[in-house]
């Protein structure tokens, strides 16, 4: 219910989701959301109920295209005006410092299902900080894009609060719904 709240309140063009129960989508999401088209897929992990990734997005304003998926995340071209964009939406390893290589191995495998000339955004749970100088960052930065912060977040060991959630972009310029730029 809050999060469908918080749905409505903000009204967002696109709606990116993660750790969502695959066999209650249509009761908690889908079909409340009648104006949006959607795209999701499930994670295998250890649970008794599937979880997924759920991308949503205005049907009155962009139009969808081809769709892929990996164990990580779904990527979704969506039209708007003759421009395609490339939308990700990513659920990386948790573990910010032991799982770091698996993640890197997972953004890799990601890009392999994006045309990074393409414009793009990516957001979702990373379970990284990405600061400068951390491994993820100078993977996305070497890429070219722009590092956004803001969302759920947890006290580190060190006692600072540390952002796992963030929404990354290529080549396209857009407004999140989060803190402003990392740099």
């Amino acid at each position: 219910k809050l999060i469908m709240d918080k749905i409505r309140a903000s009204n967002p063009s696109i709606i990116c989701l993660q750790e969502v129960e695959i066999a209650s989508i249509s009761e908690d999401f889908t079909s409340k959301l009648i104006d949006y088209d959607f795209y999701h897929h499930t994670i295998n992990k250890k649970r008794t109920s599937p979880i997924g990734n759920l991308t949503l997005w205005k049907k009155d304003i962009f139009t969808p295209g081809k769709s892929s998926f990996n164990s990580c995340g779904v990527f979704t071209e969506l039209s708007i005006q003759g421009k395609t964009i490339c939308v990700g939406n990513v659920h990386l390893r948790a573990g910010r410092i032991s799982k770091v290589n698996e993640r890197i191995c997972q953004v890799k495998s990601c890009m392999k299902l994006i045309n990074t000339c393409m414009s793009t955004f990516i957001c979702g749970d990373f379970n990284d900080r990405l600061s400068k100088g951390e491994p993820l960052y100078d993977l996305f930065k070497n890429i070219g894009f722009k590092m956004y912060s803001g969302g759920p977040s947890w006290m580190g060991a060190n006692g600072e609060i540390e952002p796992f959630d963030h929404v990354i972009s290529c080549n396209l310029e857009i407004e999140v719904m989060v803190n402003s730029p990392i740099d």
